[in-house]
């Protein structure tokens, strides 16, 4: 069966790795994955639409609500304002407000696939299913995209779903605050250092997130240890973490927002709502697993490897040494047979 964008194909073989094929940098390994599983990620990227609906939902919420707060320049008044000011000809049935109306829903809605795509507000098991997926993209390892997906989102179903709901209060909260000390405080010197530390707990806790579902799929661990694992990923692999951040809210946000208000007209908002129904969210997302991956491989799975090689190894040299000690003992005790047989004097021989 052909199956829907590949959704239901279980037939299918991959294009394959050839033999002799040079190493690729780890950019060039990236783009080898999305060019060979281009299709598998506009798949997942439906999936990632439709089984995150209720984050989506959340984001949105939050979004129209908090961010006008958090950021005045992007309140409906305001965008109301700087429209009427500018004295704008529009076209026949097009007011000021409806112009300000559509770039405020416009922006809102990059906010919302923003927080989604950073993994502010999602679904957890469904969030650790796609993680599964996503991360074996990146070993280049096997993938049954619907049997993989279903499979993780149930075995790892309590621990995502917790983590996913302590993730969206952490970020609401932090929200509030950096609201909270802005606006009772403004001006103020402290203010602006408590919004700041706000602002890097903030960019630490989503780095944190690059690691907290791989590390959920992975490994067997507790919570605790999840999250100690993670925050010791974030510094040991800072720079790199902070660069696929960065990388990230350019794709996610910057360049879409970009297009919003530089292009404000309903057809390129349309155009980016497309993409990021399409493949901006599992693009990103496979960038954050291959970093992901990249790091655990190297600091807890290849050790893990390395070591249950070495006792396998061990146990096959010592079976090794204790099938040799058995073959000495065996010619020893021939040895000593032929030599006793060769003493003997026969029964029939003259005293």
């Amino acid at each position: 069966m052909a199956g829907f964008f590949g959704l239901f194909d279980y037939t299918k073989e991959g294009p394959g790795v050839e033999i002799d094929e040079p190493q690729k940098g780890p950019v060039g390994d990236f783009f080898s994955i999305v060019g060979t599983k281009f299709w598998k990620l506009i798949t997942i990227n439906f999936m990632m639409v439709i089984f995150n609906i209720v984050g989506i939902a959340v984001a949105f919420v939050v979004a129209n609500w908090l961010v006008p707060l958090m950021f005045p320049n992007f309140s409906f008044d305001n965008i109301s304002k700087i429209i009427t000011s500018l004295n704008l000809d529009f076209a026949d049935e097009v007011t000021a407000e409806a112009y300000a109306s559509h770039l405020f829903i416009s922006s809102i809605l990059c906010f919302t696939f923003t927080f989604v795509g950073l993994q502010f507000f999602t679904v957890g098991p469904a969030q650790a299913g796609f993680t599964y997926l996503l991360r074996n993209y990146s070993r280049h390892a096997p993938a049954f995209t619907w049997m993989d997906f279903r499979d993780n989102a149930k075995t790892n179903f309590k621990q995502s779903l917790l983590h996913s709901l302590i993730s969206g209060s952490v970020y609401f909260l932090m929200g509030l605050a950096f609201f909270y000390y802005g606006a009772m405080m403004e001006g103020n010197l402290l203010s602006m250092i408590l919004q700041a530390v706000i602002v890097v707990c903030l960019i630490l806790f989503t780095m944190m997130q690059f690691y907290i579902y791989q590390l959920m799929i992975t490994f067997d661990l507790s919570m605790k240890d999840i999250y100690k694992n993670a925050l010791l990923f974030t510094f040991l692999r800072l720079p790199s973490n902070f660069g696929v951040l960065l990388i990230c809210a350019i794709l996610l946000f910057v360049i879409p927002i970009l297009v919003v208000w530089m292009l404000p007209n309903v057809l390129a908002a349309f155009v980016i709502f497309i993409l990021y129904v399409v493949i901006l969210l599992s693009f990103t997302l496979l960038l954050i697993n291959y970093q992901a991956n990249r790091g655990i491989y190297k600091h807890m799975l290849k050790p893990l490897l390395d070591k249950a090689e070495a006792e396998t190894q061990a146990e096959l040299e010592a079976e090794m040494n204790w099938k040799e000690e058995d073959e000495e003992e065996e010619d020893e005790e021939e040895d000593e047979k032929e030599a006793k047989s060769g003493r003997e004097v026969p029964s029939g021989a003259p005293a």
